[in-house]
Protein backbone atom coordinates (compact mmCIF):
# COMPACT_ATOMS: atom_id res chain seq x y z
CA UNK A 1 0.00 0.00 0.00
CA UNK A 2 2.91 2.56 0.89
CA UNK A 3 4.28 1.88 -2.45
CA UNK A 4 1.33 1.79 -4.66
CA UNK A 5 2.27 4.46 -6.54
CA UNK A 6 5.77 3.65 -7.37
CA UNK A 7 7.13 0.46 -8.99
CA UNK A 8 7.95 -2.34 -5.66
CA UNK A 9 9.49 -5.63 -5.39
CA UNK A 10 7.89 -7.91 -2.53
CA UNK A 11 9.41 -11.47 -1.39
CA UNK A 12 7.45 -12.96 0.76
CA UNK A 13 8.36 -16.54 1.42
CA UNK A 14 6.06 -18.64 3.31
CA UNK A 15 7.01 -21.30 5.52
CA UNK A 16 4.40 -23.49 5.09
CA UNK A 17 4.13 -26.57 3.99
CA UNK A 18 6.90 -27.29 6.10
CA UNK A 19 7.93 -29.10 9.11
CA UNK A 20 6.15 -28.63 12.08
CA UNK A 21 3.08 -29.71 10.59
CA UNK A 22 0.15 -27.33 12.14
CA UNK A 23 -3.16 -27.06 10.78
CA UNK A 24 -5.67 -24.22 12.43
CA UNK A 25 -8.43 -25.69 12.97
CA UNK A 26 -10.39 -23.76 10.80
CA UNK A 27 -8.11 -24.94 8.12
CA UNK A 28 -8.59 -28.18 8.96
CA UNK A 29 -12.55 -28.21 9.07
CA UNK A 30 -12.22 -27.90 5.21
CA UNK A 31 -10.69 -30.90 4.78
CA UNK A 32 -12.15 -33.85 2.68
CA UNK A 33 -13.77 -36.21 5.42
CA UNK A 34 -12.86 -38.77 3.13
CA UNK A 35 -8.13 -37.94 3.82
CA UNK A 36 -8.17 -39.78 7.27
CA UNK A 37 -4.84 -39.92 8.20
CA UNK A 38 -4.24 -36.75 10.52
CA UNK A 39 -0.40 -36.22 9.14
CA UNK A 40 -2.27 -35.67 5.60
CA UNK A 41 -5.17 -33.91 6.78
CA UNK A 42 -2.82 -31.27 8.81
CA UNK A 43 -0.76 -31.14 5.25
CA UNK A 44 -4.00 -30.50 3.34
CA UNK A 45 -4.60 -27.95 5.83
CA UNK A 46 -1.30 -25.97 5.59
CA UNK A 47 -1.75 -25.99 2.15
CA UNK A 48 -5.27 -24.48 2.48
CA UNK A 49 -3.69 -22.03 4.54
CA UNK A 50 -1.12 -20.83 2.01
CA UNK A 51 -3.66 -21.06 -0.76
CA UNK A 52 -5.77 -18.22 1.10
CA UNK A 53 -3.07 -16.07 2.15
CA UNK A 54 -2.24 -15.90 -1.75
CA UNK A 55 -5.16 -15.24 -2.32
CA UNK A 56 -5.80 -12.64 0.03
CA UNK A 57 -2.49 -10.62 -1.16
CA UNK A 58 -4.09 -11.02 -5.28
CA UNK A 59 -6.87 -9.66 -3.74
CA UNK A 60 -5.29 -6.52 -2.43
CA UNK A 61 -3.37 -6.17 -5.54
CA UNK A 62 -7.15 -5.74 -7.34
CA UNK A 63 -8.02 -3.71 -4.54
CA UNK A 64 -5.53 -1.31 -5.54
CA UNK A 65 -6.07 -1.21 -9.41
CA UNK A 66 -2.71 -2.82 -9.82
CA UNK A 67 -2.94 -6.54 -10.83
CA UNK A 68 -2.68 -5.49 -14.50
CA UNK A 69 0.80 -4.56 -14.71
CA UNK A 70 2.06 -6.38 -11.73
CA UNK A 71 3.75 -9.69 -12.06
CA UNK A 72 3.24 -12.30 -9.73
CA UNK A 73 5.12 -15.47 -9.22
CA UNK A 74 4.62 -18.41 -7.08
CA UNK A 75 6.85 -20.99 -6.59
CA UNK A 76 8.81 -23.72 -4.41
CA UNK A 77 12.03 -24.62 -3.50
CA UNK A 78 12.06 -28.24 -3.50
CA UNK A 79 9.48 -31.16 -3.57
CA UNK A 80 7.23 -32.30 -1.40
CA UNK A 81 7.95 -34.62 1.35
CA UNK A 82 6.60 -37.98 1.70
CA UNK A 83 3.70 -36.70 3.60
CA UNK A 84 2.40 -35.15 0.44
CA UNK A 85 2.73 -35.78 -3.49
CA UNK A 86 4.84 -35.40 -6.00
CA UNK A 87 2.78 -37.48 -8.56
CA UNK A 88 3.85 -38.83 -11.30
CA UNK A 89 7.62 -37.66 -10.54
CA UNK A 90 9.87 -39.89 -8.42
CA UNK A 91 11.29 -39.07 -5.01
CA UNK A 92 10.71 -35.83 -3.55
CA UNK A 93 12.14 -33.44 -1.22
CA UNK A 94 16.13 -34.28 -0.24
CA UNK A 95 16.29 -36.50 -3.45
CA UNK A 96 17.84 -35.57 -6.63
CA UNK A 97 14.94 -37.26 -8.80
CA UNK A 98 12.67 -35.42 -10.76
CA UNK A 99 10.08 -35.45 -7.91
CA UNK A 100 12.79 -33.47 -5.65
CA UNK A 101 13.87 -30.50 -8.13
CA UNK A 102 10.53 -30.39 -10.80
CA UNK A 103 8.35 -27.77 -9.15
CA UNK A 104 5.82 -25.88 -9.98
CA UNK A 105 5.78 -22.09 -10.95
CA UNK A 106 3.11 -19.87 -12.10
CA UNK A 107 3.54 -16.41 -13.55
CA UNK A 108 0.93 -13.64 -14.13
CA UNK A 109 1.29 -10.49 -15.83
CA UNK A 110 -1.81 -9.03 -17.67
CA UNK A 111 0.17 -6.20 -19.62
CA UNK A 112 2.88 -8.33 -20.51
CA UNK A 113 0.30 -10.88 -22.11
CA UNK A 114 1.12 -13.66 -19.37
CA UNK A 115 -2.59 -14.24 -18.72
CA UNK A 116 -4.26 -17.84 -17.91
CA UNK A 117 -4.43 -20.82 -20.19
CA UNK A 118 -1.38 -20.20 -21.32
CA UNK A 119 1.82 -23.08 -20.88
CA UNK A 120 5.30 -22.85 -21.35
CA UNK A 121 7.44 -25.83 -21.16
CA UNK A 122 10.95 -25.21 -21.42
CA UNK A 123 14.14 -25.70 -18.28
CA UNK A 124 14.21 -22.72 -15.90
CA UNK A 125 14.76 -22.86 -12.28
CA UNK A 126 14.93 -20.03 -9.45
CA UNK A 127 18.47 -18.94 -10.24
CA UNK A 128 16.82 -17.47 -13.92
CA UNK A 129 14.73 -14.99 -11.87
CA UNK A 130 16.15 -12.37 -11.61
CA UNK A 131 17.68 -11.79 -14.91
CA UNK A 132 13.94 -12.07 -16.17
CA UNK A 133 12.37 -9.89 -13.89
CA UNK A 134 15.21 -7.07 -14.55
CA UNK A 135 14.19 -7.78 -18.34
CA UNK A 136 10.55 -7.58 -17.78
CA UNK A 137 10.82 -4.75 -15.74
CA UNK A 138 13.36 -3.02 -18.76
CA UNK A 139 15.86 -2.61 -16.69
CA UNK A 140 19.46 -2.73 -16.81
CA UNK A 141 21.43 -5.75 -15.27
CA UNK A 142 23.62 -4.17 -12.62
CA UNK A 143 27.59 -4.78 -13.49
CA UNK A 144 28.09 -7.52 -11.07
CA UNK A 145 29.96 -11.15 -10.48
CA UNK A 146 28.76 -13.60 -12.82
CA UNK A 147 25.44 -15.27 -12.60
CA UNK A 148 24.11 -18.45 -13.37
CA UNK A 149 20.82 -17.28 -13.93
CA UNK A 150 19.14 -16.75 -18.04
CA UNK A 151 16.76 -14.25 -18.96
CA UNK A 152 13.85 -16.01 -19.95
CA UNK A 153 11.64 -13.14 -21.12
CA UNK A 154 11.85 -13.60 -24.57
CA UNK A 155 11.03 -17.36 -24.51
CA UNK A 156 8.28 -16.76 -22.10
CA UNK A 157 6.56 -14.18 -24.14
CA UNK A 158 7.35 -15.83 -27.47
CA UNK A 159 6.71 -19.15 -26.83
CA UNK A 160 10.20 -19.89 -28.05
CA UNK A 161 12.89 -22.42 -26.71
CA UNK A 162 14.39 -22.06 -23.26
CA UNK A 163 17.88 -20.27 -22.88
CA UNK A 164 18.85 -22.44 -20.46
CA UNK A 165 20.65 -25.88 -21.38
CA UNK A 166 21.14 -27.69 -18.02
CA UNK A 167 21.05 -27.54 -14.50
CA UNK A 168 22.85 -29.36 -12.13
CA UNK A 169 22.71 -30.37 -8.25
CA UNK A 170 25.08 -32.48 -5.72
CA UNK A 171 23.83 -33.60 -3.12
CA UNK A 172 25.22 -36.55 0.01
CA UNK A 173 26.66 -39.33 -2.20
CA UNK A 174 24.80 -38.44 -5.65
CA UNK A 175 24.72 -35.79 -8.28
CA UNK A 176 22.48 -35.11 -11.33
CA UNK A 177 22.46 -32.88 -14.65
CA UNK A 178 19.03 -32.34 -16.17
CA UNK A 179 18.68 -31.08 -19.69
CA UNK A 180 15.52 -30.80 -21.91
CA UNK A 181 16.02 -34.33 -22.76
CA UNK A 182 17.76 -36.47 -19.84
CA UNK A 183 18.22 -36.80 -16.62
CA UNK A 184 21.67 -38.41 -15.34
CA UNK A 185 22.18 -39.27 -11.85
CA UNK A 186 25.68 -39.97 -10.87
CA UNK A 187 26.19 -42.55 -7.49
CA UNK A 188 29.70 -43.72 -6.44
CA UNK A 189 29.22 -47.40 -8.02
CA UNK A 190 26.75 -46.68 -10.89
CA UNK A 191 25.09 -43.97 -13.16
CA UNK A 192 21.16 -43.66 -14.10
CA UNK A 193 20.26 -41.93 -17.25
CA UNK A 194 16.24 -41.25 -17.65
CA UNK A 195 14.34 -39.86 -21.20
CA UNK A 196 12.62 -37.54 -19.59
CA UNK A 197 10.62 -37.00 -22.49
CA UNK A 198 9.25 -40.32 -22.72
CA UNK A 199 9.64 -41.55 -18.81
CA UNK A 200 9.17 -38.33 -17.07
CA UNK A 201 8.80 -41.25 -14.10
CA UNK A 202 12.26 -42.20 -14.26
CA UNK A 203 10.98 -45.20 -13.96
CA UNK A 204 13.31 -47.24 -16.70
CA UNK A 205 16.98 -46.64 -16.93
CA UNK A 206 18.30 -46.73 -20.16
CA UNK A 207 22.01 -45.75 -19.01
CA UNK A 208 23.32 -49.55 -20.78
CA UNK A 209 21.41 -48.20 -24.50
CA UNK A 210 23.19 -44.96 -24.46
CA UNK A 211 26.42 -44.85 -23.25
CA UNK A 212 27.14 -42.09 -25.42
CA UNK A 213 24.95 -39.48 -23.38
CA UNK A 214 26.31 -41.16 -20.06
CA UNK A 215 29.92 -40.42 -21.44
CA UNK A 216 28.82 -36.64 -22.53
CA UNK A 217 27.45 -36.49 -18.92
CA UNK A 218 30.12 -37.50 -16.89
CA UNK A 219 32.70 -35.09 -19.43
CA UNK A 220 30.11 -32.49 -18.11
CA UNK A 221 29.93 -33.14 -14.42
CA UNK A 222 34.42 -34.06 -14.26
CA UNK A 223 34.24 -30.42 -16.08
CA UNK A 224 31.85 -29.04 -13.10
CA UNK A 225 33.53 -30.55 -10.28
CA UNK A 226 37.27 -31.40 -10.67
CA UNK A 227 38.84 -27.86 -13.09
CA UNK A 228 42.27 -27.44 -12.79
CA UNK A 229 44.06 -25.08 -14.94
CA UNK A 230 47.34 -23.72 -15.32
CA UNK A 231 46.90 -19.96 -15.71
CA UNK A 232 50.09 -17.51 -15.60
CA UNK A 233 52.12 -19.86 -13.80
CA UNK A 234 49.69 -20.71 -10.86
CA UNK A 235 47.37 -23.75 -10.46
CA UNK A 236 43.56 -22.26 -10.14
CA UNK A 237 40.79 -24.93 -8.57
CA UNK A 238 37.56 -22.82 -9.10
CA UNK A 239 35.71 -25.39 -6.80
CA UNK A 240 33.86 -24.83 -3.12
CA UNK A 241 34.88 -20.90 -2.86
CA UNK A 242 34.24 -19.97 0.69
CA UNK A 243 31.74 -16.97 0.55
CA UNK A 244 30.51 -15.82 4.17
CA UNK A 245 29.84 -19.22 5.88
CA UNK A 246 29.08 -21.09 2.63
CA UNK A 247 30.88 -23.29 -0.07
CA UNK A 248 29.79 -22.74 -3.24
CA UNK A 249 30.48 -23.95 -7.07
CA UNK A 250 31.77 -21.88 -9.45
CA UNK A 251 29.24 -19.81 -11.61
CA UNK A 252 28.78 -21.30 -14.93
CA UNK A 253 30.15 -17.79 -16.55
CA UNK A 254 32.90 -18.18 -14.28
CA UNK A 255 34.19 -21.66 -15.49
CA UNK A 256 33.05 -20.20 -18.85
CA UNK A 257 35.91 -17.36 -18.69
CA UNK A 258 38.87 -20.06 -17.39
CA UNK A 259 37.87 -21.85 -21.41
CA UNK A 260 40.10 -19.72 -23.11
CA UNK A 261 43.14 -20.41 -21.01
CA UNK A 262 42.49 -23.40 -19.72
CA UNK A 263 45.44 -25.92 -20.30
CA UNK A 264 43.81 -29.65 -19.52
CA UNK A 265 41.42 -31.10 -16.92
CA UNK A 266 42.63 -34.28 -15.23
CA UNK A 267 41.08 -36.65 -12.62
CA UNK A 268 42.27 -39.60 -11.35
CA UNK A 269 39.66 -41.93 -12.21
CA UNK A 270 39.45 -40.27 -15.92
CA UNK A 271 41.29 -40.05 -18.99
CA UNK A 272 43.10 -36.36 -19.59
CA UNK A 273 40.59 -34.57 -21.85
CA UNK A 274 41.83 -31.65 -23.99
CA UNK A 275 39.49 -28.55 -24.45
CA UNK A 276 38.80 -26.31 -26.82
CA UNK A 277 38.39 -22.81 -26.48
CA UNK A 278 34.88 -22.86 -27.37
CA UNK A 279 33.84 -25.30 -25.34
CA UNK A 280 30.80 -24.78 -23.40
CA UNK A 281 30.03 -25.63 -19.56
CA UNK A 282 26.51 -26.33 -18.98
CA UNK A 283 26.56 -28.17 -15.75
CA UNK A 284 25.03 -25.36 -13.47
CA UNK A 285 26.01 -24.83 -9.82
CA UNK A 286 23.86 -23.74 -6.82
CA UNK A 287 25.00 -22.67 -3.14
CA UNK A 288 25.25 -25.43 -0.68
CA UNK A 289 26.45 -25.02 2.53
Amino acid sequence: RENKDRPFFCYIPFHIVHAPLQGKDSDLETVDAKVTDQTKRTYAAMIRALDNNVATILAELDKLGLRENTIVIFSSDNGATRDGSNLPFRGGKHSLYEGGTHLPMLMSWPKGGLVGGKSWEGLCGTLDMFPTLMAMADLKMPETRPLDGKNLWPALREQGPSPVDSYYWSWHNEDAIRTSDWRMHRFADHNELYDVHQDIAETKDVAKEHPEIVKRGLRMKKLGNRIVSLVGGREIHPINVRVGGFYRLPSRSELGELVSELTWVRDASYETITLAASLSFPARARHTP
